[in-house]
């Protein structure tokens, strides 16, 4: 397939809105709520921030469909990370929670300051994820080529004991 050559025009959003719509009334008839995750630019030219989704959100115009927001995706997409989660809004249901290199949360430069007080201003309650990689795999295309942790345990510990604080902190938890 011949990646995009620019930049996404209305009938590229009407057409992912019209076959969105579709899937979110078929999830709806068997209660499963659906989040569009923004991503990078080298992985999708059509959602990239929280404004972009909010934007396909309310073009799908279904209940069961919110935001999926994602720190690694963030990082390189959004000018701060405090406003996008803002401009999710009451439609952020999850968030993956990792570091600028997919290594232990806490321990590069994401700005978790910036964004659990965010969280803490929207009174965030979805679901979140620790989202970081030690291991090559042969599933993914995600692979990272040194050792972001000693192990998988120790990613685990380490990195739900910061994101259990900064919860607590900005009183989340």
């Amino acid at each position: 397939m011949k990646p995009a050559v620019r930049r996404p025009d209305s009938a590229v959003w009407e057409m992912a809105a019209e076959g969105l719509r579709e899937v979110a009334e078929h999830a709806e008839s068997l209660g499963v709520i659906i989040g569009l995750e923004p991503v990078n630019r080298y992985e999708t030219y059509l959602i990239n921030t929280a404004e972009q989704a909010l934007k396909l959100v309310k073009m799908i115009g279904a209940d069961n469909v919110g935001i999926h927001l994602d720190t690694y995706h963030m990082n390189i997409e959004e000018k701060s990370f405090s406003d996008a989660v803002r401009t999710a809004g009451d439609k952020l249901i999850h968030i993956h929670l990792c570091e600028n290199d997919r290594g232990i949360p806490g321990t590069g430069l994401v700005d978790w300051e910036d964004l659990f007080s965010a969280l803490g201003e929207i009174q965030y309650r979805g679901n979140a994820a620790l989202e970081s990689f030690v291991d090559i795999t042969d599933n993914m295309n995600t692979w990272v080529w040194r050792q972001l942790a000693k192990d998988g345990d120790t990613l685990v510990s380490e990195g739900t004991s910061f994101i259990r604080s900064m919860q607590r902190k900005y009183r989340l938890a």
